[in-house]
C-alpha cells in the first residue's frame, strides 16, 4: 500500500491535508489502493466462481473523518 504514496512523493509524517496539492496527491493513492482491491477481489471470485460472477465496484465517495479527507467505498 505503501507504494501508491511513496509514487506521488507522499511521505508520512510530511504532508498536511490543508495543502491542496497534498490532499489530491493522498485522494488519488488512496483511489488506487481501493482500485487494487476491487481487482484483487474480482480475480479472486473469478477463479473460485467462474466467469458469469461479477463483482459489482462502486466509486469511492469523498468523505471526512473528523478534519481528516478519506474515501468511502
Amino acid at each position: 500500500m505503501l507504494t501508491q504514496f511513496e509514487q506521488l512523493g507522499i511521505v508520512p509524517g510530511l504532508f498536511t491535508y490543508s495543502n491542496p496539492n497534498d490532499k489530491a496527491k493522498v485522494l488519488t493513492a488512496l483511489k488506487t489502493v481501493i482500485a487494487n482491491y476491487y481487482q484483487t477481489i474480482a480475480k479472486d471470485r473469478a477463479s473460485a466462481y467462474g466467469k458469469g460472477y461479477k463483482v459489482q465496484v462502486q466509486q469511492p465517495e469523498e468523505v471526512k473523518i473528523g478534519e481528516l479527507p478519506g474515501l468511502r467505498d
